[in-house]
């Protein structure tokens, strides 16, 4: 066949030194059998890419290689039945061997590495595991206490279930965003004692979901490295490099990163402009990985020195307090004024009344818009907190919301924050979809409609059916409102706007 050929050629080609035509006919392979049910030739071209990438980081000396095969080799290990023991251990040993190569290059010394023990691998995994767990016990909590549907609620009732669900929620972020940060920190922890000791002082700081304490733990990690004044040292440098490359790693063999956020030029060439080069889609397990290295992501170049982070928070809050040179507008308000529009004109909540049955992307349909609401007020108030959920209290405390404005804002963050984390236990992966729809009545018919409406690429048994649509249309009661708001504050255009919301209710029962 045109596979087992190219199979053939590759194989050649690698036992002649020739790596780049080797990836090309392998990468070539891989694309013939990629989209139907070929999970054992797909796990194929996998590992000899994988193969691939270790001989092109043995002669670079370049971590980025060795963390490229690492994916390579997760990737095929996500592909095999639990009947398939001696290809795991074999392919457990490449993931080890790609470890070990990486640290040989890293470390330079003359004596061979030991090969790492895979059990640490495990009490990563297990670790992760309990995490997402505490958090299922939480949803079963709030699914027990809040439920409206289970009895008429006169407004009071409502209320004070409402509040009841908006703690359980932002506790339970509040509580993964200390159990994320102590995971990370062990992470990092684990890279220092086999790199040796930083050179210098210096501070990570979480960026994104984890800086705001809206994590989940199936999130991407987002993180920067703050040095000491003066530190940045080409040797430095090199040192937290190899830092974040061997934290890669470890989150890599975790097995939740998909290989389009690897970057792999022969599978997706993001930076050509060339659509028929970025090919590969992954329907691999996407979990906690780090953010990716598409051009659109976030680039990494947990905490340790709590100083640099002061200074560095200090700085900030200066920049942000001072003029924009426009009008009465500090560069603070100017940036949050600019956010709320594109939250708007991106993140704006439209319903139909034909969209019943509407399958969400729960994300960016149903989470952004809150969150990134509130973010851009914490720049455009110039308010002290960074954490999401006191954003609101603080906006109340300085008489910014009135305390019914107050209640219904952290009640629509809590809800969109529990529809995402839902939809992720859900499926134990980062899936996005989510319909209000319970699964019982998709019947053929309505199943065909729904996936039409969710995309070619969506199958039923990846969409999330929420346990209680009520829910649902108590969110939108909030959100559309919110929105209304929004759009009127940014029509006005004005740099010193103090109640936004005040003309607004923001609970339309209607």
């Amino acid at each position: 066949s045109a596979f087992h050929e190219l199979l053939s050629k590759g194989s050649n080609a690698f036992s002649k030194d020739d790596l780049t035509t080797a990836e090309l006919h392998y990468s070539t392979a891989l694309k013939l059998v990629y989209q139907g049910a070929k999970k054992e030739e797909v796990r194929i071209c996998f590992e000899e890419l994988g193969n691939i990438y270790v001989e092109y980081g043995k002669r670079s000396k370049c971590g980025e290689d060795f963390t490229k095969a690492t994916a390579l080799y997760n990737a095929a290990l996500t592909r095999l039945t639990s009947t398939e023991a001696k290809l795991r251990q074999h392919l457990i040993s490449r993931i080890k061997e790609a470890e070990r190569h990486f640290l040989s290059s890293v470390l330079q010394e003359d004596s061979p590495v030991d090969l790492p023990n895979y059990d640490n691998d495990m009490k990563h995994k297990a670790l992760l595991e309990k995490i997402r767990d505490d958090c299922k016990e939480v949803i079963v909590q709030v699914d027990f206490e809040c439920d409206p549907g289970l009895m008429p609620l006169n407004p009071e009732e409502r209320v004070a279930l409402e509040k009841r669900r908006t703690n359980l929620i932002s506790t339970l972020f509040r509580k993964i965003s200390e159990d994320m940060t102590n995971f990370i920190r062990m992470l990092i922890e684990e890279c220092t004692l086999v790199l040796g000791n930083a050179p210098c002082r210096f501070a990570v700081i979480g960026l994104g979901s984890l800086a705001r304490n809206e994590m989940t733990p199936y999130s991407d990690l987002e993180f920067a490295i703050l040095l000491e004044e003066g530190a940045k040292t080409e040797s430095n440098l090199v040192y937290f490099r190899n830092i974040t490359r061997y934290l890669h790693l470890k989150v890599l063999n975790l097995g939740e990163t998909i290989l389009p956020s690897m970057s792999i030029t022969s599978l997706n060439d993001f930076y050509s402009g060339d659509p028929s080069r970025m090919w590969f889609f992954d329907d691999g397990p996407k979990g906690f990985s780090f953010d990716g290295a598409m051009p659109w992501a976030s680039k990494s170049p947990f905490g340790r020195d709590e100083e640099l982070v002061k200074v560095y928070n200090v700085k900030v809050k200066e920049r942000l307090q001072a003029p924009s040179g426009e009008d009465m507008w500090t560069n603070g308000s100017k940036r949050g004024f600019e956010c709320l529009n594109e939250t708007f004109q991106d993140f704006s909540i439209n319903l139909d009344w034909h969209e019943a049955g509407k399958v969400f992307n729960v994300k960016k349909e149903l989470y952004r818009f809150p969150s990134l609401v509130l973010n851009s007020l914490t720049l455009y108030y110039n308010l002290d907190t960074r954490n999401t959920w006191d954003v609101v209290e603080e906006m109340q405390g300085k008489q910014l919301i009135r305390e019914d404005e107050a209640r219904n804002l952290s009640f629509v963050l809590a809800v969109a924050s529990e529809f995402r984390l839902r939809s992720y236990l859900g499926k134990d992966e980062q899936r996005e979809r989510m319909t209000g729809l319970p699964s019982e009545i998709m019947e053929p018919d309505l199943a065909k409609s729904v996936t039409a409406k969710a995309g070619p690429r969506t199958k039923l048994d990846k969409v999330f059916h929420i346990p209680n649509p009520d829910i649902v249309f108590r969110f939108f009661m909030t959100v559309l409102p919110l929105q209304k708001a929004i759009e009127e504050f940014l029509f006005k255009k004005s740099p010193k706007e103090v109640n936004i919301l005040s003309n607004h209710n923001l609970y339309d029962g209607r």
